[in-house]
């Protein structure tokens, strides 16, 4: 991610560099262009600076698009991060429930020894059948 943002960032750098190319090639067009009559010429200056300008603009449009793809695979990064962070979390914790319950043993506080958990006690037992045949 740190490479993909120095990156990002130098090719940034190059964008905002370009910008006094264009800005030359732009004003020479333009002091070109406000020639009248018989000034009017077309000559290899004039193409050169046009095919100049063609090659400075995709150039820049190409950084531009270089730019943007950075942008958006550094969210995505950031994304993933976030969410590796989060499940990381969940284990660490996991973990640590897990070893609590490995160090618990018969003399801790608050545990009591039930043979079955899951089984109804005999006086609870009527009443539960009772309230199943009433739900019927």
């Amino acid at each position: 991610m740190s490479l993909l943002r120095n990156e990002k960032s130098l090719t940034e750098n190059v964008l905002n560099n370009m910008l006094t190319p264009l800005t030359v090639v732009s004003e020479c067009l333009t002091m070109r262009d406000c020639r009248l009559g018989s000034e009017l010429t077309y000559d290899d200056g004039d193409t050169e600076l046009k095919k100049e300008l063609c090659i400075i603009e995709n150039n820049q449009k190409l950084l531009r698009d270089q730019c943007q793809l950075a942008w958006e695979k550094l969210n995505n990064l950031n994304d993933v991060k976030f969410k590796l962070e989060l499940e990381i979390d969940n284990k660490n914790e996991a973990k640590n429930i897990d070893i609590k319950q490995l160090n618990l043993d018969k003399f801790c506080a608050n545990i009591t020894f039930k043979p079955d958990a899951t089984r109804i006690p005999k006086k609870y037992y009527l009443k539960f059948i009772i309230l199943i045949k009433l739900n019927n």
